[in-house]
């Protein structure tokens, strides 16, 4: 249960992250959502916190159409962490 806690918070943390860039660069939803092809909704759940079932290939996308790059690191069983490198 705690595993699913800390997963649960590290994809939370991502889809702020990705809010607050889109909108640091002055992208909305349907910018982002003609860039990718990622459905605007789809997008706004995973921002949102309230959905963070989205495929690795549209994870890909939308950091791409934001300009952007996420390093994941392991730092053991119970520390995940991950950094944002911006272009």
């Amino acid at each position: 249960m705690l595993e699913d806690d800390i997963i649960s918070a590290t994809f939370y943390s991502i889809g702020a992250m990705l809010k607050r860039i889109r909108i640091m660069k002055g992208y909305s939803l349907q910018n982002i959502s003609e860039k990718t092809g990622i459905l605007p909704s789809e997008l706004e759940d995973f921002e949102e916190g309230d959905d963070f079932n989205i495929s690795v290939v549209k994870f890909l996308k939308w950091a791409r159409a934001l300009d952007c790059m996420f390093i994941f690191e392991d730092m053991g069983s119970s520390n995940k962490d991950f950094d944002i490198i911006l272009n």
